[in-house]
């Protein structure tokens, strides 16, 4: 090409280049370069110079002349701010023209939109840190502030914050939030006396990565309120060995800066690794013992696709079946200096249940329900006639689920009219009436282990005070099934677990020691006034020595300060705690009903309740549509009646040797509660109410009755996480996912 035509393409190419097709004006700083569209290059013509500038980009062009050529430079930087002047004047020129022409009133509105709230005003930050927290707690994607539609929503709420932050600075926002929600946690966990904990390991579905729980519980001296806080959801890479979840707990408990001395008890489920963890031997040789402790863990399904429900963390891994069976003396009796561990209650009552399958015959029936109720579930057109008809659908069977074969049975008896009715016209077969009697009777010997598996993992009420009540109504409850026809040789089968698995829970022996932690489940009934005369009086005894010894080391641990003694020092510092505390709404507290059916929701575990209550009835049902309600059995309806004829002889002459013998001998003097009273009764408000009087064994109390009988609240965590992580958002942050789960557990701390 010719020098001459080149020229010719190149103005023809910059002077539709320049040309903005939004109408801007044409910069200056082409006056001193032209464009080669074909090579895509600016050439510099100053004073010959030539240079190439990749592409047209103005800054980049602007950049050359500020090194090469100044003057040149400066006459670009002038000319741009003179542009910039004229269009400004031309604009106010424009508005001012506007309002000449518009003579009506000015509204509200048109002001609030022209004049956004300053980022740094305290409407702004405080909108910002209430979307932080909406978003943090609801599964929303940060990406949400992001979204026109939501803008547009948020902006017709309140024009002034139509400048609210987009994603990344919404990021900030939340990571901002979750330092202040850890900062208040810490503030609450320095007011606990001793903190007790849960701890479980959760794998994500796809089994793509696992997750330590850890859970604190603890008594409030300073507000007299319980609390239940998430303490970490933290990625654990394998092996999961016991050293490696120690060293993960201690690392998390670092961070809340709580002390070794300060921890109570730490409950878990029966795995062999978590065993180990908290073993004298792993804390003295701190060896890695990878070979052994591995455990493969299941998917825990957070969302159980044949109820419906949304928090079924009701789930346990057969293999901890076995792993249980192998480690069953170690199960409760293991502890180290660095803190006590428990076994989890619930876990241990199901295994008993899992005794029932040993019962060929019975086992037979229970088969032949679960064949029929696969097939109706796969059925669209048996399932939504069942809707249609009674608002509810049958409940598979899930053998990780706690109480599955009773939640199968207690459905399929209850929407047995509609069902049969749904059979017979589809002409499948049905069941045989000898069959349904005889699920009748299963379903009345394993209501009782159904029903106190949930209680006992309820959270905001006090659990473990109740572990050593229900072996004893269960007992007495398998005495009564012992004598229905059918039942008999079942029902000995599973009192002999019972009694076996939990002997040393309710008659701790010589041989294990009064320092062995059985004593604290004895110790926990003792102090509860609903049951404490529930124990014998060697049960009593093993109690006092074990709260007198225990008021030793709590002198030792805590100090004079645990119980109302301060120093100056010591006071001017509880009161910057209190205050702060002071800030904190607290949960609210569950209270503990000991005569009508265990109640679900926060306080109680919504597993079995939701499972058995997954569909909404329609308005035009009527309760005689369904099975005619079944009356409901009392909870603790034997003890009750034994605790009645024991007010009639209330004998308190027990003899007391111990150095807290004047606290104790005044307890138990403390007259039995009426049944009437025992509806609204927490053993914790009455030792809070009782602090001058009880000083050292209210101490104790608050410590020992906010142990946690299951470790479901740590299962609860994992069913927040699960539900975080299904669907599209599978491959959230682990990072994010932690941030997420303990801003939605502990959300109550931020209000």
């Amino acid at each position: 090409m010719q020098p001459q035509e080149q020229r010719e393409e190149t103005l023809n190419s910059l002077t539709s280049s320049t040309t903005n097709c939004l109408g801007r004006p044409r910069s200056a700083v082409w006056d001193y370069f032209l464009y080669v569209k074909s090579t895509n290059k600016s050439v510099c013509q100053i004073e010959s110079c030539q240079i190439q500038v990749s592409g047209k980009f103005t800054t980049n062009l602007k950049r050359h002349l500020e090194k090469k050529h100044n003057e040149e430079f400066l006459k670009v930087e002038m000319a741009e701010q003179q542009n910039k002047s004229e269009k400004e004047k031309k604009r106010n020129s424009n508005i001012s023209s506007k309002v000449k022409n518009d003579n009506r009133q000015r509204t509200l509105d048109d002001l609030m939109k022209k004049n956004n709230y300053q980022r740094d005003s305290k409407k702004y930050k405080a909108l910002t840190r209430k979307l932080a927290i909406c978003v943090a707690t609801t599964n929303m994607p940060n990406r949400i502030t992001d979204n026109e539609e939501f803008r547009d929503f948020v902006e017709e709420l309140d024009p002034r914050y139509g400048n609210m932050p987009r994603r990344g600075a919404l990021d900030k926002e939340i990571e901002m939030v979750m330092v202040e929600m850890k900062q208040k946690i810490k503030v609450l966990l320095q007011t606990a006396i001793k903190i007790n904990l849960t701890a479980d390991i959760w794998s994500k579905k796809g089994m793509s990565s696992s997750f330590l729980g850890v859970t604190a519980h603890f008594f409030n001296r300073k507000d007299h309120k319980r609390y239940a806080l998430t303490l970490a959801v933290r990625f654990f890479e394998t092996p999961h060995t016991g050293r490696r979840i120690l060293h993960l707990l201690k690392t998390i408990l670092s961070e809340y800066d709580i002390g070794i001395r300060n921890i109570g008890v730490v409950l878990t489920d029966n795995g062999s690794n978590m065993i180990k963890a908290f073993n004298a031997d792993s804390l003295l040789n701190l060896e890695d013992d990878d070979e052994d402790e591995e455990q493969d863990y299941q998917i825990v399904e957070t969302l159980d696709e044949s109820s419906g429900s949304e928090e079924n963390f009701e789930s346990t891994d057969i293999a901890e079946i076995h792993e249980y069976e192998s480690n069953e003396k170690d199960h409760v009796l293991a502890f180290t200096g660095f803190c006590q561990r428990l076994g989890c209650f619930s876990h241990t009552l199901q295994l008993v249940m899992s005794e029932f399958d040993t019962i060929h015959s019975l086992k037979k029936v229970v088969k032949k329900a679960q064949v029929l109720v696969s097939k109706c579930n796969k059925s669209v057109k048996v399932t939504e006639k069942l809707i249609k008809l009674s608002g509810k659908k049958l409940v598979s069977n899930c053998p990780t689920r706690w109480s599955s074969s009773y939640l199968l049975i207690e459905r399929l008896l209850q929407l047995k009219p509609h069902l049969s009715e749904i059979l017979a016209e589809l002409e499948w077969d049905n069941l045989q009436n000898s069959d349904y009697k005889a699920l009748e009777n299963i379903r009345e010997l394993l209501e009782p282990f159904a029903k106190y598996t949930q209680l006992a993992s309820a959270e905001g009420m006090s659990t473990i005070s109740m572990v050593i009540p229900i072996i004893m109504e269960l007992n007495l409850h398998l005495d009564e099934m012992k004598t229905k026809a059918g039942l008999s040789s079942t029902a000995k089968v599973l009192q002999d677990a019972l009694n076996r698995r939990f002997k040393n829970i309710v008659k701790p022996d010589g041989e294990n020691g009064e320092g062995s932690l059985e004593i604290v489940y004895v110790a926990a009934t003792f102090l509860d006034l609903r049951y404490r005369d529930l124990l014998d009086e060697h049960q009593v005894k093993a109690a006092t020595s074990f709260l007198s010894s225990s008021a030793g080391l709590f002198l030792s641990d805590q100090g004079e300060s645990c119980y109302g003694q301060y120093s100056s020092s010591e006071q001017e510092e509880s009161h910057m705690v209190e205050d702060d505390c002071n800030n904190i709404t607290a949960q609210s507290e569950t209270s503990i009903v000991v005569t009508d059916a265990v109640t679900s929701g926060e306080g109680s575990t919504p597993g079995i309740s939701n499972a058995m209550e997954n569909q909404t009835e329609p308005a035009n049902l009527t309760g005689s549509d369904l099975e005619p309600p079944r009356k409901k059995t009392k909870t603790f309806k034997y003890i009750t009646t034994l605790l009645a004829s024991k007010r009639k002889d209330n004998s308190q002459s027990q003899p007391v040797v111990a150095p807290i013998e004047e606290e104790i001998t005044a307890y138990l003097h403390q007259p039995m509660l009426q049944e009437s009273d025992a509806l609204d009764f927490d053993p914790l408000n009455y030792w809070s109410s009782n602090e001058v009087k009880h000083s050292l064994l209210s101490s104790l109390a608050e410590y020992l009755l906010t142990i946690p009988a299951s470790s479901a609240p740590a299962e609860r965590v994992f069913s927040a996480a699960g539900i975080s992580t299904s669907g599209r958002r599978n491959r959230l942050d682990k990072h994010n996912l932690e941030r997420e789960v303990l801003l939605k557990k502990n959300k109550f701390v931020l209000m």
